[in-house]
């Protein structure tokens, strides 16, 4: 017989002693059942049902951040050996920085501009993949596209912020309802994981004006922030705060384009 759920915990079936007219059975219970208490009664032999209570499951574990998220690099990029010595250079943390570029200003925000078509994003993805290979910043290296230049695609920086918060293990329902809440829950989860000595490196794509990337711009010097644009964007600087013994330098930043 199949198993069955009860409002009273008593057995019901052709073997039973209630089933004859002869009282309960042993091991049955007649009265009420408390809260959250159900009997089942699994067959017609069945003489002691059995007690069930509400089921707590433990909370869902958090999603999993994408910590090397970025696109693979086109696997026939050749050439633009100076070009990416200076990006790499660029976005080299302190801690691995040569004596000479030591002293130098920190970058906080690089910029590859150029033309439609001169392999700006190739050669940025190129330069995220050998940060990833150098374990140059273990907060994560993350991609967001902005869409710039694709009519009614435009990714406002509020949603590219959003966008990054998800990749760093944000839950949807975890982010708040507005831009500027948007904007700062993402600055504070870049200076939490600069407390930690986790560097991050945002790799901002296909920026068709500064107001898409200004935001983004991280204020401590273990971040970076690399943009994609056809144009060369005056995205401002601003001094760079000293995060922790991890990630720390004493020069103020700058922004280049390469």
């Amino acid at each position: 017989m199949v198993g069955q759920v009860t409002d009273r915990a008593q057995v019901s079936g052709p073997g039973s002693a209630h089933a004859h007219g002869a009282g309960p059975a042993i091991g049955t219970h007649t009265g009420p059942l408390a809260i959250g208490e159900r009997a089942v009664a699994v067959g017609a032999g069945n003489r002691a049902p059995i007690h069930t209570g509400d089921v707590h499951l433990p909370p869902a574990p958090p999603p999993l951040p994408a910590l090397a998220g970025v696109p693979a690099p086109p696997p026939d990029f050749t050439g633009r050996d100076e070009i990416r010595r200076q990006l790499l250079e660029c976005l080299t943390p302190h801690a691995e920085r040569t004596e000479t570029a030591s002293k130098t200003a920190v970058v906080l925000a690089a910029a590859v501009a150029g033309m439609a078509g001169v392999g700006k994003t190739a050669l940025a993805l190129v330069a995220a993949h050998q940060v990833l290979k150098e374990g140059w910043y273990p907060g994560g290296v993350f991609f967001v596209d902005l869409h710039g230049y694709t009519p009614g695609q435009i990714e406002p920086v509020e949603a590219a912020a959003g966008q990054l918060l998800r990749a760093m293990g944000h839950r949807d329902q975890e982010l708040p309802a507005t831009g500027p809440e948007m904007l700062a829950l993402y600055r504070s989860v870049l200076a939490e994981r600069a407390q930690k000595g986790r560097g991050v490196l945002v790799v901002a794509d296909n920026a068709a004006e500064a107001g898409q990337v200004e935001p983004l711009v991280p204020a401590q010097d273990c971040h970076r922030l690399l943009v994609t644009s056809r144009h060369t964007l005056p995205v401002p600087a601003r001094p760079a705060m000293k995060a922790s013994r991890a990630c720390s330098a004493s020069t103020p930043e700058n922004s280049t384009v390469v």
